[in-house]
Formats: C-alpha cells, sequence, structure tokens
C-alpha cells in the first residue's frame, strides 16, 4: 500500500498510456519535482496573485510544503511574490524555459505570415501542435481569418495524440508498436464511431499522401486537414492543422487547402533546420 501522500504525487501523473521503452526509464516519480510542476501549472490558469493557503488548498498539499516550493520557485524567478498583498503569481520567466522548445530557431515565427495568409485565403484557423507528452499535443501557435463567424483555439490547449486528423498523421511516425497505438486509441473520444484498424488504414494513407482528413469524425461540425513537419532527421513531433465548419468547402478545394497546408509544412522544416 503507497502511503496517502506518495498516492496524490503519483495520481498527479497523466493517465495517459506509457509505450514499453519507457519502462526502461527509473520510474520513481519526485514529489517534490511533481508539486512544483503543479504550482506552475495552477498559478499559470489564474488572472492575480494568490495567497499560499489558498494554493495549498486548492491543490490539496501541506501548508509548509506548499510554502517552501513557492518560494524557492520565487528565488529561481518562476514565480513572483507581492509583499503588500502576500499573493504569488506566475512570472513571465517560465515561457523562457518554453521558448527553446516550442520554436528554438524561429521557424514558427518566421512562418506567421504564411499561415495567416492560408487562414485569410479559406476562411480557417490555421494550427500547429507540438507533441509535450507521450501521449498529448499541445497547441503552440495558430492564426485564425477575419471572418465574422471563426473557430478559435488557445495556444497551451491539449489533445490526444491519436485525435483526428493530427491523430492519423502522428500514429505512423511514433515510437509505438501497434498495441500501444491501440491502447492510446481506446483513450480517445470520438464524435462518430471509428475502429481502430479503420483509423490505422487511415493513417497509412495519410503518410502516403503526406496530409490528414478528418469529417467531422473527432468533432462534431468540424472538418480539419492535418500534415507532418519533417526535419532533415525525418523526425516529427510537430503538425500543421486546417480547421473548418464541416461544408464549407467542396472536394476540389480541399485538397487545394491541403496543397497549401503542406507547402506551410515545407516552409516551417526548411527555415527549422
Amino acid at each position: 500500500m503507497l502511503s496517502s501522500k506518495k498516492a496524490a504525487a503519483q495520481a498527479t501523473l497523466v493517465d495517459y498510456h506509457r509505450p514499453a521503452w519507457l519502462s526502461r526509464i527509473n520510474r520513481k516519480a519526485v514529489g517534490a519535482v511533481i508539486h512544483a510542476l503543479r504550482i506552475l501549472e495552477y498559478l499559470s490558469t489564474l488572472p492575480s496573485p494568490v495567497r499560499v493557503t489558498h494554493v495549498a488548498k486548492e491543490l490539496g498539499m501541506h501548508l509548509s510544503t506548499c510554502f517552501n516550493i513557492l518560494n524557492t520557485l520565487v528565488l529561481q524567478g518562476y514565480v513572483q511574490f507581492s509583499p503588500r498583498g502576500k499573493g504569488y503569481s506566475i512570472s513571465s520567466q517560465v515561457a523562457n524555459l518554453a521558448r527553446g522548445a516550442v520554436d528554438p530557431k524561429g521557424a514558427l515565427a518566421a512562418a506567421q505570415p504564411e499561415m495567416r495568409r492560408i487562414a485569410q485565403t479559406h476562411d480557417l484557423i490555421i494550427t500547429v501542435w507540438k507533441r509535450s507528452a507521450i501521449d498529448r499535443m499541445t497547441l503552440v501557435a495558430a492564426s485564425e481569418s477575419d471572418a465574422a463567424v471563426r473557430l478559435h483555439l488557445t495556444v497551451g490547449h491539449t489533445i490526444r495524440l491519436l485525435l483526428g486528423s493530427v491523430g492519423r498523421v502522428m500514429a505512423t511516425r511514433v515510437e509505438m508498436d501497434r498495441d500501444e497505438l491501440r491502447q492510446s486509441f481506446q483513450n480517445v473520444r470520438w464524435n462518430k464511431p471509428m475502429d481502430f484498424d479503420s483509423f490505422m488504414l487511415e493513417a497509412q494513407t495519410a503518410r502516403a499522401q503526406g496530409y490528414a482528413v478528418d469529417d467531422a469524425v473527432a468533432n462534431k461540425g468540424l472538418l480539419s486537414i492535418a500534415s507532418p513537419i519533417i526535419t532533415d532527421s525525418a523526425y516529427c513531433d510537430t503538425v500543421c492543422c486546417a480547421s473548418m465548419f464541416v461544408g464549407t468547402y467542396p472536394d476540389a478545394t480541399i485538397k487545394v487547402i491541403a496543397h497549401d497546408l503542406v507547402g506551410l509544412c515545407r516552409l516551417i522544416a526548411h527555415i527549422g533546420n
């Protein structure tokens, strides 16, 4: 039996499926690290500073543990402390940690004009998703049109690895065997019924043609197209996606958008290499 303290620390680990190769890594969670990450994640969701008692209560931590970790994060510059209100808030220095992982060579920033052009031309939203955990993709960049009715997603939003058109692209490019992919697939909630074998056939088709299409199977009323950003090493952990309302365009236009998206991915890969 785990102690309640250890159980709480391990319960904070993301509940995604872990592939077999991860078993070779020491999986013992370090409680202090888990607590620090939880504090940073929590503070990042708040609009204003909060007191240590509030943080400890919300996260279910001992007050002294929470206090010591918060002060350590303040000393390292990742949390700000307001002496007047005795409140803690996230520091902008946290962004420096993410910048190197999200866009180390400035490729996404340089590609923003092309992302904007495609979004404006076709009245849709262009998003860039990066693998952030074993079974998660995180939105790291987006560009939407100026249409009165349009889709909007917030940077930082996460989805399951194998969801939608993004998932079909990633399915053939991750270090998981078929059984591991099947288990990961079972974690996905689909708008329409989708079986694993059909999903993998579509994933293979996507790899062959350079892009995947999801026609409201993942999300009701939405059609998405996704294409991988492939570096010289053939490694891929980032995907571009174009999303629009179902029925907006005929199949011929969908292919044009897919062609533009593939070109965008090549541009980002070229800049980033």
